[in-house]
C-alpha cells in the first residue's frame, strides 16, 4: 500500500528528521519525500498504513500535511 501526502516541507534536514521519526513510527515502511514538487510530496509505503497516525506525527513537529487524491 502506498499512501501520498501534501506537505509544506521546505528543508530537507526537517525532510530527515520527519523519514527517522516515521520509520520509528512504521518500522517496515519506506518513507521518502519530494520537496521539489509544488506539494513537498511524501510517499509512504508499507504493508498498513494509518494516514491519522502519520498526520498526527507531522503536526507534532508543527508540519502541515494532508493525503492527496490520485
Amino acid at each position: 500500500m502506498v499512501e501520498v501526502f501534501k506537505t509544506d516541507i521546505e528543508d530537507i534536514s526537517l525532510a530527515e528528521k520527519i523519514k527517522f521519526k516515521l520509520s520509528e513510527l512504521m518500522p517496515d515502511s519506506l518513507v521518502s519525500f519530494d520537496l521539489e514538487d509544488c506539494d513537498r510530496v511524501l510517499r509512504v509505503q508499507a504493508e498498513t498504513i494509518c494516514p491519522t497516525a502519520v498526520m498526527e506525527a507531522l503536526k507534532k513537529e508543527k508540519v502541515n500535511c494532508e493525503i492527496m487524491d490520485w
